[in-house]
């Protein structure tokens, strides 16, 4: 199933049904991702590079940025994402200076 703006915005203006300006700032200016993006899991020992994963289209503000997150799999734009095998990333870390 591919994803398209057009059908997030079908899905969304079936299901959203309270009032649509956004809470920051008031203004109804909203921009619909043009693909599915993904976030990964981070934890304190770094993200989850390979392992679960949150196909996500977003819905943000063309005045003041704040971004909304709906899940692509539960709308159903998007069939679930195949988790590959498991690498850790662990971000180096910074060299203090002497």
């Amino acid at each position: 199933m591919e994803y398209t703006r057009e059908r997030a915005m079908e899905w969304l203006n079936k299901h959203w049904h309270s009032h649509k300006a956004c809470p920051i700032c008031l203004h109804n200016n909203w921009t619909i991702s043009d693909s599915v993006g993904v976030m990964l899991p981070a934890s304190e020992s770094g993200i989850d590079i390979g392992g679960l994963a949150y196909p996500l289209f977003l819905l943000t503000c063309g005045t003041c940025g704040y971004t909304l997150f709906f899940n692509a799999v539960v709308a159903g734009l998007t069939t679930k994402a195949p988790v590959p095998d498991e690498k850790r990333y662990t971000p180096p870390e910074e060299k203090k200076e002497a």
